[in-house]
């Protein structure tokens, strides 16, 4: 990593180490409309009262570092940059915050590979749902035996939530967080992501083993990565695929509300490798099979 790249960053983050700067980011977030236009600026006498801080020279000095980057002066006073605004929804996101309370919990699924009990756990901002019966569909060090998926979720989401809730609501927003990156889109950046087809060739074991060679249950999943922000993403092909809308009735479930159902139906498709296409998904009802080609797109 280059040097002015490093030097940048350890300068943009130096504000997150002083509480009276966060304070100052909190107090115009404070005035910030929910949705729309932006709010007026606040005058320095104003800010400062409503920070609280009586040292006028302490808090101008604070306020001068954050201002051109985090914080705008105008004629009118103070108001939150772009950055200041990220910067404080990171923060209400409870992402920078320690570790939480959440104790492993069952949730009323079943693994789609041997039937047996979803529980779920919360670690490294990762809402993981694992099956207490089988390999599950990945087998790695950093997750717990039997892992079906990893959701990323904020703490903020996560305390006063019942398991049984989150589950629901972390699939669905994880459906939805793939539908723009199917599309070439991240919706974090505007970045183009890059989409592929992982595909194991040496692919061995029975439902619910987990391959030596490629260490998941699946021979074929999608890889998407933004080649922006480097935020990427590993699903079924058809899990949050645009083009595979039509399809869910027959993957057990077509509402999105019930995004488990179709991701976990979608888990039993047997993958195979066609002329026409990059792959080709086998209903196990026998129904027509559904297409993708190298970039995950499903064909007519």
């Amino acid at each position: 990593m280059p040097d002015s790249f490093t030097d940048a960053a350890e300068d943009a983050f130096a504000f997150l180490g002083d509480g009276l700067r966060l304070s100052i980011l909190r107090a115009l977030a404070s005035r910030e409309p929910r949705a729309g236009p932006r709010s007026d600026a606040i005058a320095y006498s104003d800010l400062r009262r409503a920070v609280g801080e009586r040292d006028s020279g302490k808090f101008s000095y604070h306020l001068d570092k954050l201002t051109g980057r985090f914080v705008e002066k105008t004629d009118g006073g103070y108001r939150l940059r772009e950055p200041g605004r990220e910067a404080v929804r990171l923060l209400d996101r409870g992402v920078v915050d320690g570790p939480i309370d959440f104790h492993a919990a069952p949730v009323g699924a079943r693994c789609p590979f041997c039937d047996g009990n979803v529980r779920v756990r919360y670690n490294d901002h990762h809402l993981v749902s694992y099956c207490t019966g089988c390999e599950g569909l990945f087998d790695a060090d950093e997750v717990p035996d039997g892992t079906l998926t990893g959701i990323v979720l904020p703490p903020a989401t996560i305390e006063g939530t019942d398991p049984e809730s989150l589950f629901r609501r972390a699939h669905r927003v994880f459906r939805r967080r793939l539908r723009p990156m199917f599309d070439g889109i991240c919706l974090e950046c505007g970045g183009d992501v890059e989409r592929s087809m992982r595909c194991c060739l040496d692919h061995g074991g029975a439902p619910g083993t987990t391959c030596d060679a490629c260490g998941t249950a699946s021979p074929r999943l999608a890889e998407l990565v933004c080649g922006t922000c480097g935020r990427g993403r590993v699903s079924h092909p058809l899990f949050g695929n645009p083009g595979a809308d039509d399809v869910g009735a027959a993957a057990g479930e077509p509402s999105e509300r019930d995004a488990w159902n179709r991701f976990a139906a979608f888990l039993t498709w047997t993958p195979e490798t066609t002329e026409a296409a990059a792959v080709a998904f086998e209903r196990p009802d026998g129904g027509e099979r559904v297409l993708l080609d190298d970039d995950l797109c499903v064909l007519e």
